[in-house]
């Protein structure tokens, strides 16, 4: 796993990169041939234009450097439970043929479970820019209003309605965000499962219908990420890197 996390949290110019420069620096500095020159600049321009294009691509693996460290580690740890339940049946001869069979659709699950982090990722964001408390401002307008008369009445209520509706659709974000966070944990618990009955010796049948269940809970995850990415903005490919 390390080689595949380093490539992808590895920023466009990284240690490595540096490397290669200056290997890249010392060869041309090295000989007279005009050869290692122009294949290092070759090799340099086919790296920077490969990460720009996967950077630009908005593809939810590569906005996984953009998610805090928590958040990154626990993809990673999906990844490697699935990877290990995949060894774990294929050892098993009466479970292997179950796994086979829908193992596409369960590795679609890696995916899917990164794309609600990031959903719930920008929505942290958004909630952490808000930094208003709704009740208090809505107090304070109603207590102004009996003394207000005239224009200002009419500003205060103005104010008060907009404060109530952005108050409903914070309850609302955070609505889907609670229901991104129980759609995280089914995921992960029932990946958990199937593992536990690999490693149980469970019978077929059992294996079988917690295979199906994984399988039903990845699609119906599916279809709830295109619905709330109608209504949750989607950040941009190219962003600053979250500290973790």
């Amino acid at each position: 796993m390390g080689w595949y996390k380093s490539l992808i949290l590895h920023p466009l110019v990284n240690r490595f990169n540096i490397l290669f420069v200056m290997g890249w620096a010392i060869a041309c500095w090295s000989t007279t041939s005009p050869w290692p020159f122009w294949i290092g600049l070759i090799a340099e321009g086919l790296y920077f234009g490969a990460r720009l294009a996967l950077e630009f691509s908005g593809r939810p693996l590569w906005q996984l450097r953009f998610l805090k460290k928590d958040s990154r580690e626990r993809y990673f740890k999906l990844i490697e439970r699935f990877r290990q339940i995949k060894r774990d049946f294929a050892n098993v001869d009466a479970l292997r043929p179950l796994l086979e069979g829908q193992i596409r659709h369960i590795k679609k699950m890696t995916g899917v479970f990164l794309e609600l982090l990031i959903l719930r990722s920008r929505i942290d964001s958004y909630v952490t820019g808000i930094r208003e408390n709704y009740d208090q401002k809505i107090a304070e307008i109603k207590e102004k209003m009996p003394r207000a008369e005239g224009r200002i009445r009419e500003i205060l209520e103005q104010n008060l309605k907009i404060y109530e509706q952005r108050r409903a659709k914070y309850f609302e974000v955070m609505g889907n965000r609670a229901v991104i966070e129980a759609r995280l944990d089914t995921i992960e618990n029932t990946l958990n499962l199937l593992g536990d009955y690999a490693m149980g010796m469970a019978a077929p049948g059992e294996a079988h219908d917690q295979v199906e269940l994984l399988v039903s809970n990845i699609r119906d995850a599916e279809n709830f990420v295109s619905e709330i990415k109608t209504v949750v903005p989607q950040s941009s490919s190219i962003r600053v890197r979250v500290k973790a």
